[in-house]
């Protein structure tokens, strides 16, 4: 399904809303028949739910909500056909209402007393129809998409009928170009080189071309090359554009002092990374980092050394890290690494090598000043523990740097441990 979404819409970039609509619909029912599946164990027994229970419920409720609050954002924020916006209300009004209404009514007996009034086959026959609707906007969104297509692919073959046609007047107005050039241009050239020849050998005899406006042929070969320099003047402008382009894109993703990734793109590029990690099951490690006593820094000797200070922390960042993590700084003397693939272990072990590291390097700040040398404070929160979700892993990544801040500095401390 990804594939083929992906295809559509390199193919057409206009399918996206459609499609990727769709896909969530299509996951909203698969989260809802797994929410109603985890009820049938409690209903079979008539007793409340079990701290497991509890817990998936938990979870495929908070995926349910999460789907629902981006399908609202979708549908509020681009524009959409009148049996997308009619099927997505239906929706709300069956499952989000009357399913949900029947959801609470089973959730709080399963919660509290377990006396739910209804057999598993019961809470079937209520809770499985009001689902229909969920697949009636999927199919709406793929109507759209589809109808999209179909209009676009009828666009395509008038624009190549009109493509066909002018290629036809342009082949035709070339052919006449030619026809013009061999008797006003090749011939009056062909004759004179015969004349010339001739004069070569001493023969007078052959007659000189005509006289033939010989401004003419001067203007075709000035337009030619005025037009070679324009050409050439253009080539260059793109050229231009194109680096100034990729500059730009690179200035939004950078940082302009240290080379890493900026926030916007760590923050990109990490929730695809929990993404994959979600969909493959392997874990993730985030470290925030914090240069100590970096306004002593700057107060002591400049800010151009804060800067430099930076870049060679960034360095040392870049060195140590692998293919596939991740690393940016997050602003001022903060950065952030997302390790992928690493287990809390590694993780641990990864940030000592880091702050050692940072710690050994020395700084030439200039002006015969001694070489600097920092120390940093890591704060580290690992997927197993704490999650697959970006922001949950920084807060509490987040608190372990202050953690380690507070307890002297120039330390790694994990999440996980209490106090």
């Amino acid at each position: 399904m990804t594939l083929f979404a992906d295809e559509s819409q390199q193919a057409d970039p206009a399918l996206a809303p459609a499609v990727w609509g769709a896909r969530m619909a299509a996951e909203l029912r698969e989260r809802a028949g797994l929410l109603g599946s985890l009820f049938t164990p409690a209903l079979t027994r008539q007793l409340p739910f079990t701290v497991p229970e509890h817990e998936r419920i938990d979870e495929a409720t908070g995926r349910i909500d999460e789907l629902r609050h981006l399908m609202v954002l979708r549908v509020e924020s681009s524009p959409t056909s009148e049996p997308v916006r009619h099927a997505h209300v239906r929706m709300m009004q069956r499952y989000f209402g009357h399913a949900a209404e029947l959801l609470n009514g089973v959730q709080e007996a399963g919660r509290t007393h377990g006396r739910y009034g209804m057999s598993p086959a019961e809470f079937a026959a209520l809770y499985v129809p009001e689902m229909d609707a969920i697949v009636a906007l999927r199919d709406a969104q793929l109507a759209e998409a589809e109808q999209h297509s179909i209009e676009a692919r009828e666009r395509s073959r008038q624009s190549l009928l009109w493509l066909a046609g002018l290629t036809t007047l342009l082949m035709a107005l070339v052919l006449v170009m030619l026809l013009v050039i061999r008797r006003r241009v090749v011939q009056p050239l062909t004759l004179a080189a015969q004349a010339l020849q001739a004069m070569g050998r001493g023969d007078l005899s052959p007659a000189l071309p005509g006289h033939r406006s010989n401004d003419e042929i001067a203007a075709i070969m000035g337009g030619i090359e005025a037009l070679r320099q324009q050409s050439l003047a253009r080539a260059d402008l793109e050229r231009e554009r194109d680096k100034l382009i990729e500059t730009l894109r690179e200035q939004s993703t950078t940082d302009f002092l240290t080379g890493l990734q900026n926030r916007r793109a760590f923050f990109e590029a990490a929730e695809a990374e929990m993404a994959r990690a979600r969909r493959h099951g392997f874990g993730l490690v985030v470290l925030l980092l914090d240069v100590d006593h970096f306004k002593r820094v700057n107060d002591q000797f400049g800010h151009t050394a804060g800067d430099l200070a930076l870049v060679a922390v960034s360095g040392v960042l870049q060195r140590g890290m692998r293919q596939g993590d991740i690393a940016a700084r997050l602003g001022g003397e903060e950065f952030v690494v997302l390790l992928s693939h690493c287990s809390l272990e590694a993780g641990m072990a990864f940030a000592e090598r880091l702050r050692e590291a940072i710690q050994a390097e020395a700084i030439d700040v200039g002006n015969g000043q001694p070489s600097l040398r920092l120390t940093v404070s890591i704060g580290l929160a690992d997927s197993a523990h704490h999650g697959l979700q970006l922001d949950a892993l920084m807060a509490r990544a987040d608190e372990a740097m202050y953690r380690a801040k507070h307890e002297g500095r120039n330390r790694t401390e994990w999440a996980g441990r209490v106090g």
